[in-house]
């Protein structure tokens, strides 16, 4: 009967990699054959233009890739924790120490990314220096602050349930960041907004998903025009860093409350949603094609399933238990 239960288990974690693929590749065919067509029908943009003035794209442009380094902050206050409380005393001082200096600079980047895209897109630049820096100095702290008095008050036993799904999130914000930054680099895919800002003539710059875009001589007068920015099409960054949501799916296997059918379609519907908010408006921005946007989600949610695959059917933080003490 148990193993009747283990093998229905892998039955349907099997089926859910495989539907998700079929649904993925789906998705990345209809982009090579529409990319274009979608964005012109989609994005918020006019000829000449090259940032839109929509509302609702702007707000996401600046807050949509938050999630990541929201994550990250949580994850290594739990680690942070977890190392005071029940950490070797050879590793358990050092551990605190560097978690504490790295939660320092994801809530100081936190607030550093939100000045950066409002300087970016408003004509109204905030040009008191010493407020700028007490405005990131201020909500670093309040952030970090926030972050490890959170976790502290969940209770110990809680803190414990939670590094599992702490490393879950560094691991799936490291390596999906190193992969979406790393194809952007090496693709340099135009994005829509440069080629509208071209207006006639600037279709030519337009490369499909799966085609490298060649030479960067070839689109300098861009680069000039706009930044290098305006050649990392592929994929969504935003999309990517906002996919860290996929790491919810964990949940369940994280607190036995939430493990049943209910609990990981819930986790799942609120990730998805949170993905999919910040690929339409990265489209409507004029920033990213419909293929940078599912590339981006691809990544981070196929990193997810590994990340609980290693972690949960493997055991991969058995090492890490018994060297740390944890």
């Amino acid at each position: 009967m148990e193993d009747k239960k283990v093998n229905d288990k892998k039955s349907s974690w099997c089926l859910c990699v495989i539907i998700a693929i079929v649904i993925s590749a789906a998705l990345l065919v209809i982009a090579g054959l529409f990319d274009m067509d979608i964005s012109k029908a989609v994005a918020d943009l006019k000829p000449g233009e090259y940032y839109s003035k929509n509302g609702f794209a702007r707000a996401v442009e600046i807050f949509g890739e938050m999630p990541i380094y929201l994550f990250v902050a949580y994850a290594l206050a739990v680690i942070f924790w977890n190392a005071f409380y029940f950490g070797k005393p050879s590793v358990k001082y050092s551990v605190c120490i560097v978690c504490l200096v790295l939660i320092a600079g994801v809530c100081y980047f936190v607030p550093y990314r939100i000045h950066s895209y409002y300087t970016e897109l408003s004509e109204e630049l905030i040009k008191d220096k010493n407020a700028v820096s007490f405005f990131k100095i201020s909500v670093g702290i309040c952030l970090g602050a926030i972050f490890l008095i959170g976790v502290m008050l969940t209770g110990k036993q809680n803190i414990r349930k939670q590094l599992s799904f702490a490393v879950i999130v560094l691991f799936v914000a490291a390596a999906s960041q190193l992969v979406a930054q790393g194809i952007k680099l090496i693709d340099q895919r135009v994005r829509y907004r440069a080629i509208c800002a071209m207006g006639d003539g600037g279709e030519t710059y337009f490369t499909p998903w799966y085609k490298l875009n060649g030479k960067p001589e070839s689109f300098k007068v861009l680069i000039d025009s706009f930044g290098k920015d305006s050649v990392k099409s592929f994929p969504s960054g935003h999309t990517t860093a906002a996919g860290i949501a996929f790491t919810l799916m964990a949940l369940p296997y994280t607190f036995k409350t939430y493990n049943d059918k209910g609990g990981k379609i819930v986790f799942f519907a609120i990730s998805f949603a949170c993905v999919v908010l910040v690929a339409y408006a990265r489209v409507l921005m004029g920033a990213h094609y419909f293929s940078d946007v599912v590339f981006g989600a691809i990544i981070s949610y196929f990193l997810s399933v590994l990340a609980l695959w290693l972690v949960y059917k493997k055991k991969a933080l058995k090492p890490l238990n018994v060297y740390c003490g944890l």
